[in-house]
């Protein structure tokens, strides 16, 4: 029996759950075997060290092995892929939300919160009030925002969603990417957003050019020539903020 676990992008892309498991496992005693933990992420970040510690709390619980195998590339398709690909035995079970969602690991309570757009449509922030820790997925990622418009993300909605997350009491930030902060680091990226919003606004209502925007991007919040910010953000800016 194989039970395929995905952490998707915002698990918090951290990143939602998906679990396959064996259609025989259910007259069984659950689980019997290993359990495999794929995760669409390389080893070492901030989603990687979530999956891991959720993977020692399964195993203590379920009495069984819980492995956690990387599979990144391809903004973890190619996790996605894996489990999509699972053996004909298997069936798919998910734990959906909407708005706000619990679960208790080793007695602790975690939550995950969706408070609207941002990086797309389907960002989750994952609390942990007992430990005042916050992981913010790809909401706070790197020194600067990237908006991926195609999966409904917003410039204009990242803000709000950081500000409903900033009334939670937590001490301690972990972003999607990046090192570990604080609640004023968190409140810092908020800001740079906002700023980086107001400019590209200012010039796209000046009648500057997409090539124009991408330069003033590049030469203030350094974003690179060939960066995915220039391929998805910026086109998709300049018809937000118009």
């Amino acid at each position: 029996m194989t039970v395929i676990s995905r952490v998707v992008r915002r698990f918090a892309q951290a990143a939602a759950v998906a679990c396959a498991i064996s259609q025989s496992a259910f007259a069984l005693d659950y689980p019997t075997k290993p359990v495999r933990l794929i995760v669409g992420v390389a080893p070492g970040g901030a989603n990687d060290t979530v999956a891991r510690m959720v993977a020692q709390t399964l195993s203590e619980r379920l009495g069984q092995p819980v492995v956690v195998e990387n599979r990144p590339g391809a903004g973890g398709n190619i996790g996605l892929e894996a489990a999509a690909n699972a053996p004909p035995d298997v069936m798919p079970a998910q734990v959906v939300f909407t708005d706000e969602t619990s679960v208790f690991l080793g007695g602790k309570e975690v939550r995950a919160h969706h408070y609207g757009r941002g990086h797309t449509n389907g960002d989750a922030m994952v609390y942990f009030p007992l430990l005042k820790v916050l992981h913010t997925g790809d909401l706070m990622a790197g020194a600067s925002p990237l908006i991926d418009y195609s999966g409904g993300g917003s410039v204009v909605e990242w803000t709000k969603t950081l500000d409903a997350a900033m009334k939670l009491d937590f001490d301690t930030v972990i972003p999607g990417h990046g090192a570990v902060t604080d609640k004023a680091g968190l409140l810092a990226y908020r800001n740079n957003v906002e700023k980086l919003r107001t400019r590209a606004s200012g010039l796209i209502h000046d009648g500057k050019s997409q090539e124009d925007v991408g330069k003033v991007m590049t030469a203030e919040f350094g974003w690179a020539p060939d960066s995915l910010q220039m391929q998805w953000s910026v086109p998709g800016m300049m018809k937000e903020l118009k």
